[in-house]
């Protein structure tokens, strides 16, 4: 604003010597563009700003959701034992699209219950439908003595109560 205000006070036409004029021009034209680039500078930042801002939120939110989805799956520190299986589990959750999920439990001291699924869905969307299926399933099977079948036909009539536009999930039990 200074530097506005000093060219703005600069009048070439009442200068009588040419080379006193010709600097005051010179300073004037120098002043105005000091100016047009830090005003145009000052716009970069904001820009840039705004964004890394939306960035940063986009990313730790990419990060929470793909946290809480890793915190949904098995570490494998209580995989069940079997004498007829040799069990392992491994995931790396996707950091943008983590849609995919899966369980393995022991049901009880004969059985093991597997799940696996993905939805059509992802974010906090996909990560609601995976606990309640991950759930859901574990208490009927463990819980209700409910079989396979009835378990996903009662997760089935469950999900479908529920807003589900554009979602679509496939769970195998």
């Amino acid at each position: 604003k200074e530097m506005e205000q000093i060219t703005a006070k600069i009048d070439v036409n009442k200068i009588k010597f040419t080379n006193i004029a010709n600097l005051a021009t010179a300073i004037s034209s120098l002043g105005r563009s000091i100016t047009e680039n830090i005003t145009s500078k000052v716009q970069e930042l904001e820009n840039k700003a705004k964004v890394d801002s939306k960035e940063a939120a986009e990313n730790s939110k990419i990060e929470l959701i793909s946290q809480m989805h890793k915190n949904l799956m098995p570490d494998g520190s209580d995989m069940p034992t079997s004498k007829f299986l040799d069990i392992a589990s491994f995931i790396i959750p996707s950091k943008t699209n983590p849609t995919d999920f899966y369980d393995i439990f022991k049901i009880d001291k004969d059985n093991i219950g597997i799940v696996f699924g993905s939805c059509s869905k992802t974010g906090s969307e996909a990560i609601n439908a995976i606990n309640l299926s991950t759930n859901f399933i574990r208490k009927s099977l463990i819980t209700d003595t409910l079989l396979p079948g009835q378990t996903v036909t009662e997760l089935n009539k469950l999900l479908m109560q529920r807003d589900r536009k554009d979602f679509n999930a496939s769970i195998f039990v």
